[in-house]
C-alpha cells in the first residue's frame, strides 16, 4: 500500500473515531422512546456512536479490513462488543499495561469470553493507535480470530 493511501486511511479512521465519540444532544422524547436498530437503519454488525464525557478516555475497536466496522468499545464505565450480530455488554477480567496490550472480557449473557491482544502502532494527534486481534471461540469449539485496529482517545474538558 502506498504511503499516501495509508495516510489517507489512517486520517479517515481518526476522523471516524472522533465522530464515534461525539453525538448530538438527545431530546427528552427520544430518551423515552428510542427506535430499535432496525427501525433506525443502523446495521446490526456495528456499534452505534459512543459518547465520552469531559476527561473520559475510551478504546474504540474496528475490524482491520477493507471496510472497517466499529465492533468494540471500552471506557472506565463499560465495555461492549458486537458478537454474532448483537451488542453484548462485557466485563474486563484482567488488566495488563505492558506491550502488547492484552485484555480478556466476559460476556455474561452469552457465557462466553473474548480476548483482545494489541500492540502499539503509533501515537497520533487524537490519541494512540493499536493493531491486533480479537479472539473468541465459536459454538463448534473453533477459535475465531478477527484482525483489529484500535484507537485510545480522550475527550478534553
Amino acid at each position: 500500500m502506498k504511503t499516501g493511501t495509508m495516510l489517507g486511511f489512517f486520517t479517515s479512521l481518526s476522523v471516524f473515531a472522533l465522530s464515534a465519540c461525539a453525538s448530538l444532544p438527545v431530546s427528552e422524547k427520544t430518551k423515552t422512546s428510542e427506535p430499535s436498530r432496525a427501525e433506525s437503519g443502523m446495521p446490526s454488525d456495528i456499534l452505534p456512536p459512543q459518547k465520552l464525557g469531559p476527561g473520559q478516555c475510551g478504546l474504540f475497536i474496528w475490524t482491520a479490513d477493507t471496510t472497517p466496522k466499529f465492533i468494540g468499545f471500552e471506557s472506565a464505565n463499560a465495555a461492549k462488543f458486537v458478537v454474532d450480530g448483537k451488542i453484548e455488554m462485557a466485563r474486563r477480567t484482567e488488566e495488563t499495561t505492558n506491550d502488547p496490550l492484552r485484555r480478556t472480557y466476559l460476556l455474561p449473557e452469552m457465557n462466553k469470553s473474548l480476548s483482545l491482544s494489541l500492540e502499539r502502532d503509533r501515537d497520533i494527534a487524537e490519541g494512540e493507535r493499536f493493531v491486533g486481534r480479537l479472539t473468541s471461540t465459536t459454538s463448534e469449539g473453533w477459535d475465531k480470530l478477527v484482525p483489529v485496529v484500535a484507537l485510545l482517545s480522550c475527550q478534553t474538558n
